[in-house]
Parts: structure tokens; C-alpha cells; sequence
């Protein structure tokens, strides 16, 4: 059986990169990252396999595994919804994730592999500039699509969706204070961009984690 690093190339080679760099600088991946992942010097979380599978058009359980085919079927993807998390009224925390996405405005739909995310799964629009910074390794622009999953457990250094105020804003997490049992209280929502403000706000408020993203072209 093959080895993930030989799938990852295959992959890549399958999508017509010739090169790990061409690849790296088209999606906005770190190259040493990439180049680690793919020589089998450095292992491949399921999150960065997840951003790879989408890039590639491949499934990640292949990818991670190699186990079933290559690309999926069209029974093997559905829709997840791409929404605008504006004018919600009330408060929203990841208990209350659900009732919230019911709320948010339906823009489009978009297609995702059927057995990689959680029910909770949902896509979002980049409005603002804050995590735009050219020495960042994982700046989003405007008008880029963020995938988000609101079953994973945010841990530091994570890009998420929070609720600051009456916004919903993507922001890279850092942990504030923690509770006695060693789980975050309150946590830093912090932009990439120097121009924005870095935010506070409970734990609780942060609904989900990005896994991915496409860039608008």
C-alpha cells in the first residue's frame, strides 16, 4: 500500500501541479509545511489533510489512509450551506449552534465530501480585512469562502468563527484566561491585520473552527 506522502503527490500531480511550491503558493499554504507534509518528514493532521483533500478533489479518508477511491462519486458529496452569520438577534455560543445556523441567511450552497465533516458544518464569506497580512501564513482575504465545523474542540492557534458583540468575525485564537479545570474562560480573538483590533470574549462565543478555504478568484 501506498504511503500518505506518495497520496499527497499523486494527489497534487492529479490536480496538475507540477511542483510543491506551484501547489503551496496557489492555495496559501505555508511551502515548508506543505513540502514537510509530502516528504513524510513532518505527519499530516486530519484538519491540514481535510484542507488538502479539498484542494485536490480528493477524498481525505484515501488521502489519510488509502482506503476507497481516489475522488468521490457524486453520492459521495452533499451540500453544505454557505451563510451570512449578520442581524441574528440574540445571543449565539457553540451550545446554541444549530438554532443559529437556522436563523442565518441561506446565500448559496456548496459541496463537500460526505463523510469528512459533522452535520455542523457550515461556509461563510470573509467581509472584512482583519486577517489580511502579507507575512501571514494563512491571511484570508475579502470574498474568501471559509469552511467551518462547529463540533471541533477550538484549541490555541486555531482560526475560528466567534460572536463578538453583534458580529461574527474570523479571528486566530489565543487562550486568556482558563477555568479551574484547565479549560479556556476567556479567550483572544486576534487579527492578522495590525489595522484591527484584537477582541476579548468568553470562551463559549467561539461557534466553530475553519478547516478550510477557498479563494476567490
Amino acid at each position: 500500500m501506498t504511503t500518505v506522502p506518495e497520496r499527497l503527490r499523486k494527489a497534487r500531480l492529479a490536480a496538475s501541479f507540477g511542483s510543491a511550491t506551484e501547489a503551496a503558493k496557489a492555495h496559501g499554504w505555508n511551502l515548508n509545511s506543505y513540502w514537510s507534509n509530502e516528504n513524510g518528514h513532518r505527519p499530516m493532521s486530519r484538519t491540514r489533510a481535510v484542507d488538502y483533500a479539498r484542494a485536490y478533489k480528493v477524498n481525505v479518508e484515501w488521502l489519510l489512509t488509502g482506503q476507497g477511491p481516489m475522488r468521490a462519486g457524486s453520492a459521495g458529496w452533499r451540500k453544505v450551506r454557505i451563510l451570512r452569520l449578520k442581524d441574528i438577534e440574540g445571543g449565539a455560543t457553540r451550545d446554541s449552534l444549530r438554532a443559529l445556523l437556522v436563523k442565518a441567511e441561506l446565500l448559496d450552497y456548496a459541496q463537500m465530501p460526505e463523510a469528512d465533516y459533522s452535520a455542523d458544518v457550515f461556509a461563510i464569506i470573509i467581509e472584512d480585512d482583519a486577517m489580511d497580512h502579507p507575512s501571514a501564513r494563512r491571511s484570508l482575504y475579502l470574498g474568501d469562502r471559509v469552511y467551518v465545523d462547529g463540533k471541533i474542540m477550538p484549541k490555541a492557534g486555531n482560526l475560528v468563527v466567534a460572536r463578538y458583540n453583534d458580529q461574527f468575525i474570523v479571528r486566530q485564537m489565543a487562550i486568556a484566561s482558563e477555568q479551574d479545570d484547565g479549560t479556556p474562560d476567556l479567550v483572544r480573538l486576534q487579527p492578522f491585520n495590525p489595522a484591527h483590533a484584537e477582541r476579548i470574549v468568553p470562551f463559549r462565543q467561539v461557534i466553530g473552527v475553519v478547516i478550510s478555504f477557498e479563494r476567490k478568484v
